[in-house]
This record gives C-alpha cells, structure tokens and sequence, in this order.
C-alpha cells in the first residue's frame, strides 16, 4: 500500500513533474549568472568609455536595456488624417466613439448630425 504522502506528491493526468522543464543545473546556471551580474555590469560602464564607437555603442544599448528593458516595435501608424477620404475619416471616428462606450447606431447618428450641424468637423468640398 503506498502512503499518503506519497498519492499527494504524486502527479495527476496530464501534469508534469518538471512543469518549467528546467533540470537542477539550470537553475544552478542562473544563480552563477546573477552572482557575477555586478562585474558585467561594471565592465559595461568602463567599455562606455571605448575609443572604439562600435564598442561603445554596444554597451550603452546593452546598459540601457538592462536599465529600461529593450525598446517595442511600434506598429505602423495609421495614414495622416489629412490624407483620409471623407469616408475613412467618419469610419475612424465612429470607430472612436464606439471605443468610448456609444452604440454604432449612435455613433454614426451623432456624427450624421452634430458634427456639421455645429461646425466641429467642416466637410471638405468635393472637387
């Protein structure tokens, strides 16, 4: 009969006994690296002072991705309103204003109705 102890331990259907998938020396592995993160980071900071640009340069992106964590891509930015149609102006705003909570049907109501009625987005004249 096994123990008790032993069925808890044990593991369920579909578990794994090593859920991060790591052995022991891995983690041992991390704790040196950590350990001597100090020294790598003082022997960044003299090489900042490198005659040599390139190697400057990549101690200071390595310093400051260690300090801020490296940059996002940012995603392409959408067209310059001034180069939308009439059309894909009022799709964005609806867009916007359903973003902000209002329904599609009032959001195109509103801008049908307010927005030339009191001025605030004057229609270009079509040419």
């Amino acid at each position: 009969m096994l123990s008790p102890e032993f069925l808890e331990r044990r593991w369920k259907p579909g578990e794994s006994g090593n859920p991060a998938g790591h052995s022991g020396e891995y983690g041992e592995v991390l704790r040196m690296a950590r350990a001597l993160a100090p020294r790598a980071i003082e022997r960044l900071s003299e090489l900042l002072e490198s005659k040599d640009e390139r190697v400057a340069a990549v101690a200071c992106n390595a310093l400051l991705d260690r300090a801020f964590g490296k940059p996002r891509e940012h995603p392409p930015q959408p067209s310059p309103v001034s180069e939308l149609s009439d059309a894909e102006l009022d799709e964005a705003l609806v867009g916007h204003l359903v973003n902000l909570g209002l329904s599609e049907r009032k959001a195109r109501a509103l801008l049908r109705n307010s927005p030339s009625r009191v001025g605030i987005i004057p229609r270009r004249s079509s040419k």
